[in-house]
């Protein structure tokens, strides 16, 4: 027995195992099939695609998408005229031979999709044949039925016309695709059911629903295409029906297995659809999502009506009537009657058994039960029928056979709200249909219970004519007053958003924006809620964000989000402010979303580098029921969010919106087109953003295509990835790393199989991308571009290079030429020149920031200069070419602006205005007048006077072609609107306001009148249009403007106040509004002078908030001190707040220490010699630490600090600004040198503060007036150092005498002097010496910005034109300006875009520049910074070149005088400020060596350090701040003397010893007298006697002595000129002599004790100067003044 039973345990066991492996193998099996069928059906969309051409699946407003009206959506069928529907009464035929060839694809469809249910399950077999059998018998007895007609193709009657070679190839390849997609669907969802995998089998199902969906639009619109596809949807129904019915049978047999019906048991009736909380058994996506499995069994019903599957339709409807507790009834009664119709006609014709069948019956006796709907799914049927002969039909033509006849055992019930027939031949059940009567549409809903099913319109939903619409609307409105009345408000929102929705449909916003207000209170449960909104309610982090998503529940929000998106964007289209106003509410609604799941960030700087993954809230689904949440609105509401928030400057908002778009677009849409435009809008908001490293870093994923989604459920895989480097943005754009970095991006370039998945239009929209963001690194060099020596007879500098590589400009843009895109996209020709032109070397080059600029420039420039020619070789009739090229010129303007070529500038912006107003898309194709820009003057200029007043009725009249059919041309259109043409007007007003006026060498109209007039409309357009952020950018260009045209400062404060109070007190302001707010109080602050604390305040305040938003951790101390974060410090340093932080904080500190000034008492000490000197040597840390400031000194010590957080903020930034950097340390070491006064700083680290602002002029700014204030400070400081050392050694000799007075010359004793000349210097004899090189180096400054502003005059030898080496290297700014009256005019009367001007005239004109020209312009320009940092109001630093905003003047100065310095002999002697004597200021030890070892140590000074005979260098000073109060009408005279020759490094004791400084302080009102009074004797001495003549020799001492012992000889008459001259001069002397002793008594002086003569008068009036001062060689002068001055 153990023998025996041994095999069979053995195979018993072998069996075990083998179902064991199955069943461990089903679930990768079933994943393996899933995949191939995924990849069969992505090769299916991509052939139809293909044959399509890009861009099929694109959606347009005439050709609506089917699910909108499927029987899931709208609850009943729609009968559509192109799809034939199944209402005819079927015939059986025999099954056509699957073996036998076929004459086309669609028949031969038909018998593979036939062959491929007998492999089926068995349930499945029965109904595919006798579908297969249906369809035959109707085709061969109907042959006029519209299935028929629908269905013959004549290309297909006879193989000898078949089609070519490529069409039979194309079908081929669709047959297979499709008969293996569906072997795999099928085997996939069989494994996942027997092993009982649910995800896995929901997962297959849901990979069906979503490629059969995408699929079937795409066969349906290839059918209506030339040549058509050789499948018709029909056909494409016949494949996809089966699969739909296995899904939908295994699915409810799962549920039915793991228990998941009882779910509908849980939920009341009215909880059931749409609410807008969360319903945890239909939301809970968890396990399964039951509104989806609802709207897959309802397709799959509609799909088996359509296909005439009756006997499963019925099956199906049965089962999911008793699983769902009916819910659905009143959707599927129709069909289960006509259904159930259907069977028995065809019971009727092939004489099959009466109702009920044999098998009721038997199930009846055996289980005793009554086959009815409500036990049907829990009942097993039992056969008890024995099949007799059949009759032959009535039709005659077909008999069918037994295994035909054993197909009708068919289930037929009595289903609810279906009324008994009158007629017994009918049965139970059956319903006649007319199928000609139609009943008109009723107000209310029909009432089911009485339906008698009479009608074809009991089953059909026909479309609707349009005179209808108001039973439609008086439909929803009685709806909607029921819903309100019964407390419904979930569907209220859904009535009113539908209302609102069909108002707009029908012309009416007004009505459309009230209903949608309307739906936005009820979905949030508030009143108000768009009258309240003021732009930060319901911030991130407040309560009441997370209390509305309470209230309102998920869906609430997303509806109220949607709705106030389409107010923004279809009721506010003529109010920029309030669309901005709704579009900010919209955008916080949106991102309630995605708060109300943990994972996603708080923060919305923190989505520039987040992804939201698979799932935006996990385990729900926000779009399973299409009326609560619509995913196409959403998808386009959130579209024109993020397009919206980024043209209005709200990027940090926009970041989440663009994260929740790019979720939908591309996990659940899976579009490809939206996922990349997308993905580029999230870049240029980024770059915007200053957030350069992310937008690199999404440049290069989207250049590469990067995880891009496709439809058929996979990325985009191209296997060769660039990895480009990571650019640092704590780090110097200098530094190796991120040049680098910068190279990878200008090389950067879509590879083939990019540009293929891309297509030509999305290139350019990425090539676009990448170039604002390389003008963004361009814009944040802190200088002007360096010619980079190109030939001066092209237009552009890239001109001579785009000819060489650029593609054929005549290619068409768009869609219609693939090679031209891929010819500079992806070509590797193109690559290899990018390349080659795109490196940067630090060694080879030497590389600076003004070359580095210039080179990112030209880079640009090439890549636009390309798409340039794409813009203008079509005339731009369509929206999205038109949108492109406006954007083209607008960035080409701005690389033009950043060049200095602000003519060309112009030109291309009013390129884009006039491609705006002429365009026939903004002209009437516009869907509402709203959107159509205002006239402007620069069109009334280009037309004849006769037509200009009829230009506004022509463009509202004017044809245009029908774009509106597409939505992506729509919402081109929409773009376009007063947001793009205010913005074209500004760049046209920057580019005529960076022009400088009144310096062309040709005859034209001026530039500032333009920018004037154009400035002007800019304001009316800005406030007609409510956009105040715009108009506070034309406001500040008006201030701008009249910097430029040399007009007072004081002029622009109305400008200013207007701008300031048009942005101050929002609520909620863009990073661009606060940027401008803050420029505008800067300027306005500056105009107020030192009582304007409160406006630094508020700027600091203002971008520190900015700051922190953006993520930077900026804290601001006690007093207005900014702290920076430790190590490694601010995370981003190229933000455009750091520059203006640095400013405000440094007019901060100057106010502070004004403030100071002012409030020093009185009784305060004024010579701190009792007080200790610190020795730190550091910052702040140079004060003293041993014992706390003196309560003197403290404000001045607050005001220290914050000019030196000022100082490191400067320093931290990016851009740099080296002037404002000089004017920092200048200010810093004032106050200073106030604290050096009070005892608590030390002296040598004030000069060292004002060594390091001199040293910065002059290698950077070349500010000879600020280098000339930072010496007299530096003087005052040695001066103060040796009067304390003097005043230190007489009290250590003599401690009760008394200290000298300040105002004596303080001439070293005798008994000090030594015998040896071979000594070093005593340190109170160094401080004298650094002294006299301090005041000499001051007057040679003074002389270099004397000889500066007379730049003409030292030109006058020269007067030639430049030579080409010269013109070469000349800036594009200065030869804008100088050969280019206006820009912008130019084109006016021309439709071109194209702003080059002829070659030949533009060499003519370049050849025709002299240097006086340039002197000219260069004089012109200092005179404008001059005006534009002019002190406006007293106790102010006047010079200080950053106080104005606007840097372009200095920067141009900058330039302009490197060019002199390189080309013009002699400029760099004479106009140029002395190289600083670094080594002896901040060593001044040596000088205390002997003069050998001094020698010996090869210290470089300059000669002006050299005196070779006896000078008096008097030099004026009226210094700023002062650390006592003194009267403000007061200035000081600096003077030295040196008796013999003098060097300043080999001086020796003895000449040191005879040195004579001090300083006296005289009033500043009389000085003015006196040099008036002097400049007045000059010039009449001049004009009676000239120079030549009255210049006399100076007397020798003989003739001196011989001259004084003579008395005066009365006889010899003088003549009147001498007369007069030696009267000027008496006069002149006692006027001197009063200003200098002003104390003295009144002597009437009858002698002068010089030589009266016209020279003298000169070097007096030199000397009396105070913007001057002089050096004095003759002996008399010498001495009388230093009589005066002892």
């Amino acid at each position: 027995m153990l023998n025996q039973l041994a095999p069979l345990v053995r195979r018993h066991q072998h069996r075990r195992h083998l179902r064991q492996l199955c069943s461990e193998e089903g679930l990768w099996k079933c994943h393996l099939n899933l995949s191939v069928a995924r990849a069969h059906l992505g090769l299916l969309r991509r052939s139809l695609e293909h044959h399509q051409g890009f861009g099929a699946l694109q959606h347009n407003y005439s050709q609506l998408p089917p699910s909108m009206f499927s029987l899931a959506h709208s609850g009943t069928l729609v009968r559509w005229r192109n799809m034939p529907q199944q209402i005819r009464d079927p015939e059986l035929t025999n099954m056509p031979n699957k073996t036998s060839p076929q004459p086309c694809l669609r028949s031969y469809v038909k018998a593979v999709i036939g062959k491929g249910k007998e492999s089926g399950s068995a349930a499945t077999t029965t109904s595919g044949e006798d579908s297969c059998t249906t369809e035959s018998s109707e085709q061969g007895s109907e042959p006029n039925s519209p299935r028929t007609q629908a269905s013959v193709d004549p290309d297909c009657s006879e193989p000898s016309v078949a089609a070519s070679s490529l069409t039979r190839h194309f079908a081929t390849q669709l047959l297979d695709s499709i008969n293996k997609a569906a072997l795999h669907l099928r085997r996939a969802m069989v494994l996942a059911h027997r092993g009982g995998h649910w995800t896995t089998l929901q997962c297959v199902c849901r990979s069906l629903w979503d490629q059969g969906y995408t699929i079937a639009l795409l066969v349906e619109r290839g059918a209506s295409m030339e040549p058509p596809i050789p499948l018709t949807l029909d056909q494409f129904y016949s494949f996809l029906a089966p699969l739909f019915e296995l899904a939908t049978d295994l699915l409810m047999d799962m549920m039915e297995r793991l228990q998941l019906w009882q779910l509908f048991e849980k939920v009341e009736e009215h909880e059931m659809e749409a609410s807008m909380h969360f319903s945890p058994p239909f939301d809970d996506c968890t396990l399964v999502d039951l509104r989806w499995i609802r709207s897959l069994i309802l397709h799959t019903l509609e799909l088996l009506y359509l296909k005439a599957r009756w006997e499963n339709l019925a099956h199906l409807s049965l089962l999911l009537n008793s699983h769902t507790r009916e819910r659905y009834t009143h959707i599927i009664t129709p069909l289960l009657v006509h259904a159930q119709r259907r069977l028995l006609e065809r019971i009727s014709s092939f004489g099959g058994p009466p109702v009920p069948q044999p098998h009721h019956i038997e199930t009846q006796k055996v289980t005793g039960q009554k086959i009815t709907c409500k036990n049907y799914a829990g009942t097993q049927l039992l056969i008890g029928w024995t099949p007799l002969a059949v009759p032959s039909p009535r039709q005659g033509n077909n008999a069918p056979s037994n295994r035909n006849t054993e197909r009708l055992e068919l289930s037929v019930y009595k289903v609810p709200f279906c009324r008994e027939s009158k007629s017994r031949a009918q049965g139970h059940g059956r319903v006649d249909f007319n199928l000609t009567a139609c009943k008109a549409p009723a107000i209310g809903p029909p009432d089911l219970s009485s339906e008698d099913f009479s009608t074809l319109s009991s089953i059909y939903g026909c479309p609707l004519p349009p005179n209808q619409i108001h039973t439609v609307i008086n439909s929803y409105s009685n709806t909607i007053q029921y819903l309100e009345a019964n407390n419904h408000n979930s569907l209220r929102v859904q009535a009113l958003h539908d209302l609102g929705n069909l108002h707009y449909y029908n012309g009416n916003r007004r009505a459309a924006h009230s209903y949608w207000s309307k739906a936005v209170d009820c979905a949030l449960q508030s009143s108000g809620i768009l009258d309240s909104w003021d732009g930060v309610l319901w911030a991130t982090d407040s309560p009441q964000h997370r209390n509305i998503l309470q209230q309102a529940g998920v869906w609430g929000c997303l509806q109220g989000a949607i709705m106030t998106a389409k107010i923004a964007q279809f009721a506010f289209t003529t109010n920029i402010s309030q669309r901005t106003k709704f579009s900010l509410l919209s955008a916080q609604l949106f991102k309630c979303l995605l708060q109300a799941s943990l994972p996603h960030p708080q923060s919305d700087l923190q989505y520039s580098s987040y992804t939201v993954g698979e799932e935006l809230i996990p385990g729900l689904d926000l779009f399973s029921e299409p009326d609560r949440g619509p995913l196409g609105t959403t998808v386009s509401s959130l579209a024109f969010l993020c397009h919206w928030l980024y043209t209005s400057g709200h990027h940090i908002t926009a970041l989440p919106i663009l994260a929740l778009y790019l979720h939908f677009v591309g996990t659940l849409c899976r579009d490809p087109r939206l996922t990349i435009k997308g993905r580029i809008l999230k870049v240029k908001v980024l770059t915007e953003l200053g957030l350069y490293n992310q937008a690199m870093k999404e440049m290069a994923r989207v250049t590469q295509a990067q995880e891009i989604p496709l439809a058929d459920g996979c990325y985009s895989n191209i296997e060769k990835h660039v990895t480009i480097r990571k650019f640092h943005l704590n780090k110097p754009i200098m530094d190796s790393a991120n040049i680098q970095a910068l190279e990878d991006l200008v090389n950067l370039h879509l590879s083939s199989e990019a540009s293929d998945l891309y297509g030509p239009r999305l290139s350019r929209h990425l090539t676009l991308a990448r170039v604002q963001l390389i003008l963004a690194f361009s814009s944040t060099i802190h200088s002007m571009p360096e010619p980079l020596g190109q030939d001066i007879s092209d237009g552009t500098v890239c001109t001579s290079f785009v000819s060489k590589t650029s593609s054929n400009p005549n290619s068409p843009p768009g869609g219609r030429d693939h090679d031209s895109e891929k010819s500079h996209s992806g070509s590797p020709s193109m690559k290899n020149k990018e390349a080659k032109g795109a490196q940067f070397d630090l060694q080879t080059d030497k590389l600076t920031l003004s070359k580095l600029k210039a080179f990112l420039l030209r880079d640009a420039c090439h890549l636009l200069n390309l798409q340039q020619q794409l813009c203008s070789s079509q005339p731009h009739f369509d929206p999205e070419e038109m949108e492109l090229a406006v954007d083209t010129y607008l960035l080409l303007s701005s690389l033009y602006l950043q060049q200095g070529k602000t003519a060309q500038s112009a030109d291309t912006a009013v390129s884009a205005m006039t491609l705006l107003q002429n365009s026939p898309v903004t002209q009437s194709g516009s869907p509402s007048p709203a959107h159509r820009p205002l006239t402007s003057s620069i069109r009334r200029q280009s037309m004849p006077k006769s037509e200009q007043g009829g230009v506004w009725e022509a463009e509202h009249s004017a044809p245009c072609p029908q774009t509106g059919d597409s939505p992506q041309a729509v919402e081109a259109r929409e773009r376009m609107d007063r947001a793009l043409w205010l913005r074209c007007r500004l760049a046209v007003v920057r580019s005529l306001v960076a022009h400088i006026p009144a310096t062309a060498i040709y005859p034209g109209v001026d530039s500032s009148v333009e920018a004037a007039r154009l400035l002007k409309e800019g304001l009316q357009e800005a406030e007609a249009w409510g956009d105040p952020d715009t108009k506070a950018l034309f406001l500040l260009q008006g201030a701008k403007l009249d910097t430029h045209r040399g007009r007072p400062r004081e002029d622009s404060i109305s400008l200013l106040q207007e701008a300031v109070s048009l942005l101050s007190g929002r609520s909620c302001l863009s990073p661009r509004s606060s940027i401008t707010l803050a420029q505008a109080t800067l300027l306005l602050s500056d105009l107020r002078g030192p009582g304007s604390q409160v406006l630094h305040l508020l700027t600091q305040k203002l971008l520190k908030q900015q700051l922190c938003v953006l993520g930077e951790n900026v804290s601001s101390g006690e007093g207005g001190i900014v702290t920076l974060p430790p190590d490694p410090g601010l995370s981003n340093i190229y933000l455009p707040q750091l520059p203006l932080l640095a400013k405000a904080t440094m007019r901060l500190g100057h106010c502070l220490a004004v403030q100071a000034m002012t409030s020093a008492h009185s009784s305060g000490p004024s010579s701190p010699s009792n007080q200790s000197t610190p020795s730190s040597k550091s910052n702040l840390a140079t004060i003293s630490s041993s014992s706390s400031p003196s309560p003197y000194s403290q404000p001045w010590v607050c005001a220290l600090e914050v000019l030196q957080s000022a100082l490191l903020l400067c320093q931290a930034c990016a851009a740099r600004d080296r002037q404002l950097e000089a004017d920092i340390l200048y200010c810093k070491g004032m106050v200073e040198r106030c604290l050096m006064c009070l005892g608590d700083f030390q002296p040598q680290t004030v000069t060292e503060t004002l060594l390091d602002s001199i040293n910065i002029s002059v290698s950077h700014s070349h500010n000879s007036q600020l280098i000339r204030k930072c010496y007299l400070e530096m003087a005052l400081v040695y001066l103060y150092q040796w009067e304390q050392s003097s005043t230190a050694k007489q009290e250590h000799q003599n401690p009760i005498l008394p200290s000298p007075p300040k105002n004596a010359i303080q001439k070293p004793s005798l008994k000090s002097l030594r015998t040896s000349l071979n000594r070093g210097l005593t340190t109170r004899e160094t401080y004298l010496l650094l002294y006299w090189v301090s005041v000499r180096a001051a007057k040679k400054a003074c002389e270099a910005m004397f000889s500066f502003s007379q730049l003409c005059g030292t030109t006058r030898a020269k007067e030639g034109n430049l030579p080409l080496d010269s013109l070469r290297a000349l800036p594009d700014f200065a030869t804008n300006d100088l050969l280019n009256p206006c820009g912008g005019l130019g084109m006016m009367a021309r439709t071109t875009s194209t702003p080059e001007n002829d070659p030949e005239q533009s060499r003519r004109k370049h050849n025709q520049l002299t240097w006086v020209h340039l002197s000219r312009y260069f004089t012109h320009l200092f005179n404008l910074q001059r005006m534009a940092t002019r002190q406006v109001v007293p106790q102010c630093v006047e010079g200080l070149v950053s106080q104005s905003v606007d840097s372009s003047l200095a920067l141009r100065l900058v330039q302009l005088q490197n060019f002199f310095c390189s080309h013009l002999a002699g400029y760099s002697e004479s106009c140029s400020a002395p190289e600083p004597p670094t080594e002896l200021i901040m060593q001044p030890q040596i000088l205390q060596m002997c003069p050998t070892v001094r020698g010996t140590m090869g210290v470089q000074l300059c000669p002006w350090s050299f005196a070779d005979k006896k000078q008096l260098c008097i030099h004026w000073h009226r210094p700023a701040l002062s650390h006592k109060r003194e009267n403000t009408d007061t200035i000081l005279l600096l003077f030295t003397l040196n008796s013999m020759p003098l060097s300043a490094m080999k001086a020796t004791a003895s000449a040191v010893v005879e040195l004579q400084c001090g300083q006296k302080a005289v009033s500043m009102e009389r000085l003015g007298l006196v040099h008036a009074q002097l400049v007045s004797a000059c010039v009449g001495a001049n004009i009676s006697c000239p120079l030549a003549d009255s210049v006399t020799p100076t007397p020798s001492p003989k003739m001196e002595k011989q001259r004084r012992s003579k008395t005066p000889d009365k006889t010899v008459a003088l003549s009147p000129h001498v007369q007069m001259l030696q009267e000027k001069t008496r006069r002149c002397f006692a006027a001197i002599k009063d200003l200098l002793q002003a104390g003295s008594e009144t002597v009437t002086h009858t002698e002068v004790p010089f030589e009266a003569s016209l020279q003298t008068l000169c070097d007096l009036e030199r000397c009396f100067n105070p913007a001057s001062g002089a050096i004095v060689e003759e002996n008399l002068l010498i001495t009388w003044l230093i009589s005066l001055l002892a």
